[in-house]
């Protein structure tokens, strides 16, 4: 695998194509970066806090880097102003809209885009009605899903599963691999020394963490990790949580009611540039997946962002998650996730990336998802192709 900067490839931030996206005036045209660019509406429903933005933001980026002139519209205040925000931006001037996830703000957008004869791409990247937290959040969810698919001209998805369910549906879809970001995301034994001492960890402490935002689907399993690292007394053992959001307040609740609050370090929400020297203080990362739809059908970023910085994995993963990365999990259950972690915790430290994982990661990069992308761009039919 190549050194990290050394990378001659275009998805590197220092060689990025330069994007501008300009707009003259009220109801004027964008500039594409080139003449076969489109002019593509991306509208994100979600705020930053949740985690699916991240895959959304990362989409984004590779269509700029194709040369479109993107207008992103940001999932920002309240699910009325987001509505109407989504509904008035859908009402401009654009070729594509591109969003994701189908859900009331989505829809909108989507319904009002096929009237005016605009293509839609959505990138589905969740079995959504099972990470709601509510009985009525679920069923409109799943009403949503239900409805969403035929608003689309074609889905996008990192997922198998729903790309079996979209074709069954008759849509036009197309696998876009999850990847990660391998300027930022690889293992660095300089960084992990400066990181460890930035967050307040000594020589001796043995780190124990777990990746996730703080929102209902991404705490689901959390109680079950929390549990686990109940049992570990060790005094030498601290923990660590990297990632925060909406239930932030609550998670901490919980670990006051486990007495675990003094021996575990909160990072909050982290720009994500940062957050690979925050899972290089890791000596072992936690990982845990009840076996539900929602879980069977979704790729773990922790996962592959625990890999790529050379942290040991621990935990239950299953569906697509299990297929791609499994053997590299040291795999238990919840009854045994606390033994498991302690026993991973008494293994030598690696001094490198297995070969095998090298390999599975190098097909996991957002480099890798251009051209599947491009592919789908080109399949709504609209202007010029991505490729």
């Amino acid at each position: 695998m190549p050194e990290p900067g050394s990378h001659d490839c275009d998805v590197c931030p220092s060689r990025r194509p330069r994007v501008t996206f300009s707009q003259r005036g009220a109801g004027s045209r964008w500039s594409p970066v080139n003449e076969q660019g489109l002019r593509i509406l991306a509208l994100n429903s979600l705020d930053a806090r949740y985690g699916s933005t991240y895959r959304f933001r990362a989409l984004i980026d590779l269509l700029r880097i194709e040369g479109h002139a993107v207008h992103a519209v940001e999932g920002r205040g309240s699910a009325w102003h987001r509505l109407l925000r989504a509904g008035l931006a859908a009402l401009g001037s654009y070729d594509l809209l591109f969003t994701q996830k189908f859900n009331p703000v989505t829809l909108t957008a989507m319904a009002i885009a096929r009237a005016r004869a605009k293509p839609v791409l959505v990138d589905w990247d969740d079995f959504d009605p099972g990470l709601q937290g509510t009985t009525l959040k679920r069923w409109l969810s799943e009403a949503c899903e239900r409805l969403g698919p035929f608003l689309a001209t074609t889905i996008t998805t990192h997922s198998e599963p729903i790309r079996v369910r979209a074709t069954t549906l008759g849509r036009n879809a197309h696998l876009v691999p999850q990847g990660y970001d391998d300027t930022l995301f690889f293992s660095d034994d300089r960084r992990r020394e400066e990181a460890r001492v930035r967050y307040g960890f000594g020589a001796k402490d043995r780190v124990v963490g777990h990746l996730c935002t703080l929102t209902h689907g991404g705490t689901l399993d959390l109680p079950t990790i929390l549990d686990a690292w109940q049992e570990i007394r060790d005094p030498r053992v601290r923990f660590m949580l990297i990632g925060g959001g909406p239930l932030e307040a609550e998670v901490r609740r919980a670990l006051e009611h486990r007495g675990l609050r003094e021996r575990t370090t909160m990072t909050g929400l982290l720009p994500h540039e940062h957050v690979p020297d925050a899972l290089r203080c890791l000596d072992v990362g936690v990982v845990f997946m009840s076996d539900t739809p929602a879980n069977r059908a979704r790729i773990s970023f922790k996962v592959i962002e625990y890999l790529a910085v050379g942290v040991p994995v621990v935990g239950h993963v299953v569906g697509e998650t299990a297929r791609l990365f499994g053997r590299f999990v040291v795999a238990t259950d919840r009854a045994r996730l606390a033994s498991a972690i302690v026993q991973c915790l008494e293994q030598p430290p690696r001094d490198a990336l297995p070969w095998e994982v090298r390999n599975v990661l190098q097909h996991c990069t957002w480099q890798r998802s251009r051209e599947a992308l491009a592919r789908a761009v080109a399949s709504t039919g609209v202007g010029a192709s991505c490729a």
